[in-house]
């Protein structure tokens, strides 16, 4: 069996196929806008998000909306054992080199390599292939944030394009679904999952998820030989999403080193599994020494894999919430002194909003305490504007002598976020 015979069920050669999947414009009109920029394009997030879905989107519309010859693209699934045994004993150069005799050589080619991760040296690969094959287009994707930084850094300086892919967002849920918020609160947006209506089904699929992403995006890359403790830190944070997460009280209770428990936290952001938010200060050594804020990449994963149910409405709307702010932003605290703003977003050196999350504000307690809590953070961070997204309620905007607090419902926080991107 050759190259050829595994890869074409999943390419475009020959009859057209149907597009896969549920559209996600946002995502493939931002990476079909690159499709002619000679930049390398790097598609990261946690597994089964929709990256790869995704990525057939875009050469499923350069065929049929910008006229690119079947020949011309190439969609490599580096998941595949067939074809990474095949690789094994060559490697992606030759398998390059194969795809452009079958190609016209007159127009520009397109190729991407699903996980890319999984082939050693691939940064070098990917290098040569940019500086050698001026008009072949490259898109990769991978389920490690490290795609971001020092792996492609290392090799591809300002020679690469980056996007994220998260799981579904509300308004994505509800296209999809035509369900209400409180739905897409509980039940999260991976894809599958929340496009199958036997709830059975869902759970074991996204504990399936959770299983992979530890097995393989964890305690394979990182060489981890007893993930004993590894899976009782991951099921703790899990059952305590929105909370903060001490390395020193972990440690204690794993019987493991601080440093190992901050190493740990790491291989789960690394993997999207989740992501620690720090203590805002001004000093980066208080921050680093301060507990940090779990939220999990998405909330029906987190119900499905918690050795407790979190049935704490309030817990899972400030995760979706999160969430959505870490869509378009990737500096966001939390600020603590007498009171606390769940969220605290910078751009750059300087603060762009402060916001708190809360399901409802109809009970006057819950009120006094949220905008108590935003006022002292105000005057704290001499911020005049803030942000309170609710889940069910009224836009309204209250006034104190701290600043304006603008009520904002949370369809209306995706919205305006959608904007900034």
């Amino acid at each position: 069996m050759n190259y050829f015979d595994i890869l074409h069920p999943t390419n475009y050669w020959g009859e057209l196929k149907q597009s896969p999947g549920k559209p996600r414009p946002e995502y493939v009109s931002w990476l079909l806008e690159q499709s002619e920029n000679s930049n390398v394009s790097a598609v990261v997030g946690v597994r089964r998000s929709g990256k790869s879905t995704i990525l057939k989107q875009v050469i499923y519309q350069l065929i049929t909306r910008k006229g690119v010859n079947p020949n011309n693209t190439l969609l490599v699934n580096l998941e595949d054992p067939r074809l990474i045994e095949l690789l094994e004993n060559a490697n992606l150069l030759n398998l390059i080199f194969a795809f452009k005799n079958r190609a016209d050589l007159r127009s520009k080619m397109y190729v991407v390599f699903d996980e890319i991760q999984n082939i050693p040296g691939w940064e070098s690969i990917i290098r040569t292939l940019h500086d050698q094959e001026p008009n072949l287009k490259i898109y990769l994707t991978g389920s490690s944030a490290q795609l971001l930084g020092k792996e492609l850094g290392t090799k591809l300086t300002g020679r690469y394009l980056t996007t994220e892919v998260f799981p579904l967002s509300f308004q994505e849920y509800k296209r999809f679904t035509k369900k209400d918020l409180k739905s897409f609160v509980q039940s999260g947006g991976f894809p599958d999952p929340v496009l199958t209506s036997n709830q059975s089904i869902q759970e074991q699929l996204l504990k399936d998820y959770y299983e992979s992403i530890l097995l393989r995006d964890i305690t394979a890359r990182y060489g981890i030989r007893d993930d004993f403790k590894l899976r009782r830190l991951s099921a703790q944070l899990f059952a305590s999403v929105a909370n903060q997460a001490s390395s020193y009280r972990l440690s204690k209770d794993l019987e493991v080193s601080p440093d190992t428990i901050l190493q740990y936290f790491n291989y789960i952001e690394d993997a999207y599994l989740g992501f620690f938010v720090p203590k805002f200060s001004q000093s980066v050594r208080k921050q680093n020494y301060n507990p940090k804020k779990f939220y999990s990449i998405d909330n029906g994963l987190q119900s499905a894999v918690s050795f407790r149910v979190l049935d704490d409405l309030g817990k899972l709307f400030e995760n979706t919430v999160y969430l959505a702010l870490r869509r378009a932003f990737d500096q966001i605290y939390y600020w603590q002194e007498d009171k606390e703003v769940d969220f605290v977003v910078k751009e750059k050196e300087q603060i762009s909003y402060l916001v708190n999350a809360s399901v409802s504000i109809k009970l006057e307690s819950t009120r006094n305490r949220e905008v108590e809590s935003l006022m002292s953070g105000m005057h704290a961070l001499q911020k005049p504007e803030s942000i309170l997204v609710i889940m069910e309620g009224e836009n309204e905007v209250i006034h104190t002598e701290a600043g304006t607090i603008k009520v904002i419902e949370y369809t209306k926080l995706e919205e305006i976020l959608s904007k900034r991107k």
